[in-house]
């Protein structure tokens, strides 16, 4: 039997998945160790990064869903569940394979793994998506997406696979794959890894500021609150005229302010060295400064939250910027001070900058 008739007698047996031992999941589990065998001689007859290493697995215990083959170092990425690295998945159905560009979603906690939040697991994807493809470091025949058609269950870490790949190269039953082509295909893709982790790629969770456009954001916005019209293009207004009046602020002291991209949906931030400051900016419509104070407190303690786990190696400063001095003041000014917000007022915003 070939390599590519090895390859894909694996998919084929997919079609019989049993949690149970049988036949099926037997030479199932045969034709993995022996790809992985073949895989493994021809990763030791290159001269690729020696700590590259090589492990397959059809489940512990239990069959796996979508048993795989994985390419990582050791220190980096011990198990699939931390650190990145390249895995062939085999899905549950359909006729192709997925070589995946991909990274853990667990965190240990107290001696127990527990999985991520779902946004951190997608600004992180995203992150290092937007630095690889304005680097143009992706193969260009990698697709964003796969589907491994497995069920969500405690036990498998098919969804986690699906919701971290950051690239995947596809293989079909038409195409030509051998060992050769696919350690090719494996050596692109731990470049890319080589460029987010060992040549200390900075993954910001940002891209380029975009000047806030109030009449694009109030046509979306009326749609629902039409008979608040005037009052909601008045607030949409002033907004941006800050959000944009601190992002000019930004510039003209030789930073580069920063818009969401897939993150948390902040309004601005911008990296200093190794301090990610997150802006939020609210409007204070009289009467309704209370409101909106404490909906961009929580809005901001939420946001920290997030780039604390997506980007661990940044400390985050969260930054309250609002139109006018709220009604008191000292009250707002302690409360931010003990969850550790900076509260800022126009229309200078001196303490955003000091």
């Amino acid at each position: 039997m070939t390599f590519k008739e090895e390859f894909f007698e694996i998919v084929r047996l997919q079609s019989d998945y049993s949690n149970a031992n049988n036949e099926a999941m037997n030479l199932r589990k045969q034709h993995i160790n022996s790809a992985t065998q073949i895989l493994r001689d021809e990763l030791f007859s290159r001269s690729l990064t020696p700590s590259i290493s090589i492990k397959s697995s059809s489940g512990l215990g239990s069959n796996a869903l979508v048993p795989w083959i994985r390419f990582f170092d050791p220190k980096s990425s011990p198990n699939a569940t931390t650190g990145w690295y390249v895995v062939i998945l085999f899905p549950l159905k359909g006729d192709s394979i997925y070589l995946s560009l991909n990274h853990g979603t667990n965190k240990t906690i107290k001696g127990d793994l527990k999985r991520e939040d779902f946004h951190v697991i997608r600004a992180r994807k995203l992150m290092a998506r937007t630095y690889l493809e304005s680097s143009q470091l992706l193969p260009s025949s990698s697709v964003r997406d796969i589907e491994l058609f497995a069920p969500r269950t405690g036990r498998d870490l098919a969804k986690g696979y699906e919701e971290a790949n950051v690239a995947s190269i596809v293989y079909s039953s038409t195409l030509d794959v051998t060992p050769q082509i696919v350690l090719d295909d494996v050596e692109s893709l731990w470049e890319c890894i080589s460029a987010i982790q060992y040549k200390n790629v900075e993954l910001v969770p940002g891209k380029a500021y975009q000047i806030a456009d109030p009449q694009f954001e109030i046509q979306k916005e009326t749609k629902s609150y039409i008979k608040d019209s005037k009052r909601l293009q008045k607030a949409a207004r002033t907004h941006f005229d800050i959000q944009n009046s601190i992002a000019e602020i930004a510039k003209s002291r030789g930073i580069d302010p920063l818009s969401p991209s897939g993150g948390p949906d902040y309004d601005l931030a911008w990296r200093i060295k190794n301090t990610f400051h997150v802006v939020e900016v609210k409007s204070l419509p009289t009467g309704n400064e209370v409101d909106q104070m404490r909906i961009g407190i929580g809005q901001l303690l939420h946001y920290r939250r997030q780039l604390i786990e997506t980007c661990p190696e940044l400390t985050i400063r969260a930054i309250l910027a609002v139109e006018k001095r709220p009604p008191t003041y000292y009250t707002w000014k302690e409360l931010c001070d003990e969850v550790g917000i900076t509260l800022a007022y126009g229309p200078k915003f001196k303490s955003i900058f000091d």
